[in-house]
């Protein structure tokens, strides 16, 4: 009973200091709402490598002005998340008046084409930009060999007789060479580092969703083979992964070697041997057809005939680099005998 009565007589005091702090706080809190120096000013971001500054802060832009403590930091972030390379986004205060945005890029894998459409995706299977528009003619011309593309047959060219003598003609005149300025799609796709595949048909794909096919199977083994590529550091340096015919697999290195998988079986190991392949025997101008269906990689000429576009980020091979013959009987450097006849049988020891 004393105990209680001491609390009772303790009561007065205590309900003193917890309005005099409760109104204290409600002051400063006041105060801090309203003293300009809280005002947000400026929003920065950091993690961004293909987004830019602009795009990762736009979402923010409407709360400049604002109390920097009447953000919610957790609208802020699904807004954030919502722009489809975005993984991962985390949202901080910078007090007094700055917001700070931290990242995590989506990593793109490839471009799939299907339905006259080519359907940018990540790693993991989510849609980062579908394009529909001239583009599409450009990637396919510039990343399909011409072996593998569909040919038309050419025009009949009427020939003179053995009685009639063509007119003698003057020399053709050398056309002046055009400068056109590169694809901007084509920059893209570079600066990506991603291969155009075929052979996938996708299911009305949308840009922050899932990939999605009828074909299930092959949706999966075309993801898997991209994983593969990825582990191996193969996929940022692909440019093709064809696969309308999954016993014909083939796929192009940096635009210049064609790789010829047959049916795409033990991918892991497979990856990861080619990639050894082509940096320690493969120069790194070189182009070639790479006939990888058996235990060994048979290199020859590419068999159009015709020069690939070279990549950009690869640089001419130095003295040091060029490949050396080796003393091991029965293999042979791919290089040493660029005849357009020949073929050279690759082996390594993994």
């Amino acid at each position: 009973m004393a105990k209680d009565r001491n609390r009772r007589r303790m009561n007065p005091k205590l309900k003193a200091v917890l309005t005099f702090l409760t109104v204290l706080c409600l002051g400063i809190g006041v105060g801090l709402m309203f003293t300009p120096m809280f005002h947000i000013e400026g929003v920065f971001c950091e993690g961004n490598i293909r987004l830019s500054q602009e795009e990762l802060c736009a979402p923010a832009q409407e709360s400049i002005g604002k109390n920097i403590f009447l953000v919610r930091l957790s609208d802020l972030r699904k807004k954030v998340e919502e722009i489809p390379m975005v993984e991962k986004a985390s949202i901080r205060r910078v007090f007094p008046n700055q917001i700070k945005i931290t990242v995590e890029e989506c990593i793109p894998a490839g471009y799939f084409y299907t339905d006259n459409q080519c359907v940018l995706s990540d790693i993991e299977g989510k849609i980062l930009e579908v394009i529909n528009d001239e583009r599409v003619d450009g990637m396919l011309k510039t990343y399909i060999p011409a072996s593998r593309q569909e040919q038309e047959k050419p025009e009949a060219v009427e020939t003179p007789t053995p009685s009639e003598e063509p007119e003698p003609s003057a020399p053709p005149e050398e056309p002046e060479e055009e400068h056109t300025e590169p694809s901007p799609v084509l920059e893209e796709m570079r600066a990506h580092s991603v291969p155009l595949v075929l052979g996938v048909e996708l299911h009305k794909p949308e840009v922050g969703k899932r990939l999605e096919s009828k074909d299930k199977k092959g949706l999966e083994r075309a993801t898997a083979i991209l994983r593969n590529l990825e582990d191996a550091s193969l996929l940022v340096r692909c440019t093709l992964v064809d696969l309308r015919d999954l016993n014909d697999v083939v796929l192009m290195v940096e635009n210049r070697l064609e790789i010829q998988l047959g049916a795409p079986d033990n991918m892991a190991y497979r990856s990861a041997f080619l990639a050894k392949v082509i940096d320690e025997r493969i120069a790194k101008s070189e182009h070639a057809v790479m006939d990888y269906r058996n235990a060994d990689i048979y290199v020859r000429p590419p068999e159009d005939g015709k020069e690939r576009m070279e990549p950009t980020a690869t640089p001419e091979p130095t003295a040091s680099e060029k490949p050396q013959k080796t003393a091991e009987k029965g293999t042979t450097s791919p290089t040493e005998t660029p005849m357009p006849s020949s073929t050279a049988a690759v082996g390594l020891e993994m």
